[in-house]
């Protein structure tokens, strides 16, 4: 039986069906098969994380301080939804989102202890 040879592998070089998912020759799997590396949640999580990290020293300005708990904490939030949804969905363990989700923590932890210490400098007449 003759098979309709139009396409090569990419992988091996040899000729393929038009219609093949999968190569016969060496299992390469192509087309819509290939899922994607990272989810929409991870994505969205690691940015909001990079977001927050940048925007973490306005804490230390005293005017801008208390506004800026405002935007740091819903930000610090949202990555660490976004990085939880991204990593524990049901294709494999995202790397975007386990990274956004670590700086979701870490830009809570750290927005917390700067806007004490802004805080404590503020009152003491330092700033």
């Amino acid at each position: 039986m003759e098979m309709e040879v139009e396409n090569k592998c990419p992988n091996c070089q040899r000729g393929i069906p038009i219609d093949a998912k999968i190569c016969p020759y060496c299992g390469r799997m192509f087309g819509e098969i290939v899922e994607k590396k990272h989810t929409g949640a991870g994505i969205a999580s690691l940015v909001l994380g990079i977001i927050a990290m940048c925007l973490i020293w306005l804490t230390f300005i005293p005017i801008v301080s208390v506004s800026y708990f405002f935007i740091h904490l819903p930000m610090s939030i949202l990555a660490i939804v976004f990085g939880s949804i991204g990593y524990w969905s049901k294709k494999r363990h995202d790397g975007y989102g386990l990274s956004g989700l670590i700086l979701g923590i870490l830009v809570l932890i750290l927005g917390f202890i700067f806007m004490m210490i802004s805080a404590y400098l503020y009152v003491r007449g330092f700033s």
